[in-house]
């Protein structure tokens, strides 16, 4: 499947400004204190610069994959699918973009993360992706659980709506 969910700018420039670190701080530590042996402690940050380097690297990548439900349901039954979140307290509907590409905001509390999760309905499928509004690469696992969470919930109504016709 090709992926029809473009990654924000905001997010490709917050992946480029960790690697930069998670790489280039080490360099820069060793130009100036130097390739010294005997100095534990930079030793030490450079294996966990470099270490969150290799971490950061398996979470962008994991980040920018959508996810793809097939559904051969009519668009207007996948955009009722898409806007039934929007009654749960947690997410609301921020734009829909020529009924193919619909965008949720979703926040559980109050100082929490919030994600914007961008739908695309195909003929086939319906594809989304969630993208976190903030900067850094550890959310707890909580994107993995309302991605989880989407997908079963698009499943089942899917899978309802065709059984029920």
């Amino acid at each position: 499947m090709k992926q029809m969910i473009k990654v924000p700018f905001s997010e490709k420039l917050n992946s480029i400004l960790i690697l930069l670190f998670c790489f280039g701080m080490p360099f820069f530590l060793l130009i100036t204190f130097g390739f010294d042996y005997k100095n534990k402690i930079l030793w030490f940050i450079l294996i966990n610069l470099f270490l969150l380097g290799i971490y950061s690297l398996y979470k962008i990548f994991q980040n920018f994959k959508s996810v793809f439900i097939s559904c051969t349901l009519s668009r207007e039954e996948k955009l009722l699918i898409i806007n039934s979140f929007a009654e749960d307290k947690y997410f609301k509907i921020l734009a829909n973009f020529d009924n193919t590409i619909i965008k949720i905001h979703y926040q559980k509390y109050i100082l929490g993360l919030d994600y914007e999760i961008h739908f695309y309905l195909d003929e086939q499928h319906i594809e989304f992706n969630a993208f976190c509004k903030r900067q850094g690469i550890i959310d707890f696992g909580i994107r993995k659980k309302l991605i989880q969470h989407l997908k079963s919930k698009i499943e089942l109504k899917c899978k309802n709506n065709t059984i029920s016709q």
